[in-house]
């Protein structure tokens, strides 16, 4: 009788164990959303609509690149419900990632964020092994840009890194420290399995798709 009141006991520890884990796995309470917009041009769907989802990413950021397809996927059948927005965290020791960002926010100035960001996330492998990588992302950003010298301009101009490097700051001042982090309305979820989690419970009719 004695050893099943352990027993029992045990099992009850466990589960409110496992219970307050998988709520901090999903809704860790170390960052405050952010309501101001950053990058309207890095942003789909109104502004107002009822969820709003905020991704923190960093283009060596592999998890990342494994959550672009589903994001843009909860956002295309759940329109015009979902207000999606991409804000830039890049990492210091991550050099390419942030001259992607760069390339990609000279690509949203003209309109075409949308175009760039999921080539850029689907080429990671390439350069990030290969020897001349500012050769690919010129690549890549001739099939999207629309004014050639306006683009290579923003490029080269020390003034866009410092642009993503305040949005980093600002990121951190709200307590995002690693990628992916993402929030949907004021539920938070950091790295990928979390942010699947999240968004198959916003979602439901995602809940399917979510799973790795």
């Amino acid at each position: 009788m004695q050893n099943g009141k352990v027993f029992l006991t045990f099992v009850v520890v466990m589960i409110c164990v496992l219970t307050v884990w998988a709520a901090r796995r999903v809704w860790p309470g170390r960052a405050k959303f952010d309501r101001a917009p950053s990058a309207a041009s890095r942003s789909q769907g109104p502004p107002s609509a009822p969820y709003r989802v905020v991704e923190y990413m960093d283009y060596e950021c592999r998890h990342c690149r494994n959550l672009a397809a589903l994001l843009l996927d909860v956002f295309e059948k759940n329109y015009p419900d979902v207000y999606l927005e991409v804000r830039f965290r890049p990492f210091k020791g991550h050099p390419r990632g942030m001259r992607a960002a760069v390339y990609a926010d000279c690509a949203a100035r003209q309109g075409r964020f949308w175009m760039l960001h999921p080539i850029l996330l689907e080429k990671q492998d390439e350069w990030l092994s290969g020897a001349d990588a500012e050769a690919l992302f010129r690549g890549y950003s001739r099939m999207v840009r629309s004014d050639e010298a306006r683009f290579d301009a923003c490029v080269e101009s020390e003034e866009t890194e410092k642009g993503i490097l305040a949005e980093k700051g600002r990121a951190e001042s709200i307590g995002v420290r690693s990628t992916p982090t993402v929030f949907v309305n004021e539920k938070m979820a950091v790295g990928e399995a979390a942010v699947r989690d999240l968004l198959a419970y916003s979602f439901p009719e995602k809940k399917a798709e979510a799973k790795p």
